[in-house]
């Protein structure tokens, strides 16, 4: 099973417990509802900043909602930070530079300096690969437990 069937597996569950209906989904996020079906049927991922919203409301950690953990627990975060922040942060920590990143992950560079400039937030893909490369959740990658 890939990370975008556990997340639709897991948004449906996180609606069923909360009896939550696809309708609150959309007033909550803004979004049509086309793009709640594509996530429930495992088509694709919401944006970075609606995953962000998910986990908030739904107060859980990124990696539960993309199955990289099975522990569900009622969390409260702090506020995410710009993307280039937390990721800088991050590779200072690892002592990992930009240019390390892009030879392990494969990621472009092109890419890399559309998330340092805050010109785009990265795809979960690239979210679930980076926690993976930086061996930290997602929550800590972008901010979130910092």
């Amino acid at each position: 099973m890939d990370n975008k069937s556990y997340f639709g597996e897991r948004l449906k569950e996180l609606m069923v417990v909360n009896n939550i209906k696809v309708i609150e989904i959309k007033n909550i996020l803004g979004t049509d509802v086309s793009n709640i079906y594509k996530w429930l049927n495992n088509v694709s991922y919401p944006s970075y900043k609606n995953i962000l919203s998910l986990a908030d409301y739904f107060s859980c950690s990124l990696d539960f909602l993309v199955g990289k953990t099975e522990n569900y627990e009622k969390l409260t975060f702090k506020k995410v930070p710009k993307f280039s922040q937390s990721l800088r942060t991050t590779m200072q920590e690892k002592n990992i530079s930009e240019y390390r990143l892009n030879k392990d992950t494969d990621i472009s560079r092109s890419i890399l300096y559309e998330w340092f400039t805050d010109y785009r937030n990265p795809s979960i893909d690239n979210l679930i690969i980076l926690a993976d490369y930086f061996d930290c959740s997602i929550d800590y990658l972008i901010g979130r437990e910092k």
